[in-house]
């Protein structure tokens, strides 16, 4: 029983570190597409009806789910 416990866990340990020891990849050129974005913006000062700010900033908060980073047209490696 020993054995095969021991077996199991050095093929998770092999995987595992496996996928670790990936080069990294400068996906700057990629497109991303997500399923959902949930999120929030805030600005400051805060907008108003009629304001005359000259200068606002906005401050963005979101949640991503199901997304999938694509390679340019030239291609490039899966992320």
């Amino acid at each position: 029983m020993t054995y095969r416990t021991s077996a199991a866990f050095g093929l998770i340990l092999l995987v595992s570190t496996h996928a670790w020891a990936a080069e990294p990849v400068d996906a700057s050129t990629y497109t991303v597409h997500c399923t959902t974005v949930i999120g929030k913006i805030s600005f400051k000062p805060g907008l108003k009806t009629g304001g005359s700010e000259t200068s606002v900033s906005g401050k963005v908060k979101a949640s991503l789910n199901g997304c999938a980073a694509l390679p340019p047209i030239g291609g490039g490696p899966e992320v």
